[in-house]
């Protein structure tokens, strides 16, 4: 229909798009975003090109070729920078970066949607926002996977903060016990070289606060879980719970070890 319609644009461009579409449901997006590119290539001047763009980024990573895809995204932001279509593209970009393992172009990626302040196209994008939700959510767990903890730490505690009801909620609370675990444990390694002497006492003290967090964020969800019907806990919710009884022993027996060493209450509740 597209190429019998040749003459009249509006009519050609619309059947393009809807065999792209009809392509991509039918399981066939390699096929969909070759139409799409011939879209893009052939009506640079079509309103439709933004959203094109993105669609086609989403093709391409949906089928594993991260590359063509970020170069997509990255055209989008490029060339319509600020326009739904951009702002969309942030979050997919980032997902590519970090299947890629580039998890410094990940952060950069998100951050412009986060902490957006010297970005003018998108100082629109408010917390409200579900690209803006996305994107912190995103960046605690690249924080995690990138073993900052303290950054990680902020990021969740913001999410839960703005987005208590989020389904993701319970996930975030686990993820912020285990930053505050996992950064007590590389906070100890300091705590005992013997080149941090002179910052021992501040080290411990950080150091039990960050232990005692993580056991008050554990005991939470726990609590929070168990108040639900168990029927409706998720395979992940009950590994939650399960992890959280575990490394909530981590955390008591952990504080054993800058307290007093002939005092056994921490190692008899952390087997409890």
């Amino acid at each position: 229909l597209a190429g019998l319609t040749s003459l009249n644009e509006a009519r050609s461009s619309h059947a393009i798009w809807r065999a792209a579409e009809a392509l991509d449901r039918a399981g066939d997006p390699r096929h969909a975003a070759e139409v799409l590119d011939r879209f893009v290539t052939d009506r640079p001047t079509s309103p439709r090109v933004p959203e094109a763009l993105r669609r086609l980024g989403q093709m391409y990573q949906s089928i594993g070729e991260y590359d063509r895809a970020i170069g997509r995204y990255q055209e989008t932001l490029a060339r319509y920078s600020g326009t739904p279509a951009a702002i969309s593209s942030i979050v997919p970009l980032a997902d590519c970066f970090i299947e890629k393992g580039d998890l410094e172009k990940a952060e950069q990626a998100l951050l412009r949607l986060v902490g957006h302040q010297s970005e003018e196209s998108l100082r629109s994008v408010m917390p409200e926002a579900r690209e803006y939700r996305e994107a912190l959510f995103r960046l605690g767990d690249l924080y995690i996977r990138a073993g900052k903890y303290e950054e990680a730490i902020a990021r969740f505690h913001e999410a839960l903060d703005r987005y208590p009801n989020d389904p993701r909620s319970s996930r975030a609370m686990f993820m912020l016990a285990e930053s505050h675990r996992m950064s007590a444990d590389r906070l100890y390694d300091d705590y005992i070289d013997p080149k941090n002497v002179p910052h021992k006492d501040r080290l411990k003290a950080t150091y039990v606060e960050r232990l005692k967090k993580a056991r008050r964020l554990y005991d939470g969800l726990i609590e929070r879980l168990r108040a639900r019907d168990a029927s409706t806990l998720s395979l992940l919710e009950q590994a939650y719970v399960k992890l959280s009884h575990f490394y909530r022993a981590d955390v008591v027996h952990d504080l054993a070890r800058v307290s007093d060493p002939s005092d056994l209450r921490p190692f008899i509740e952390s087997l409890e």
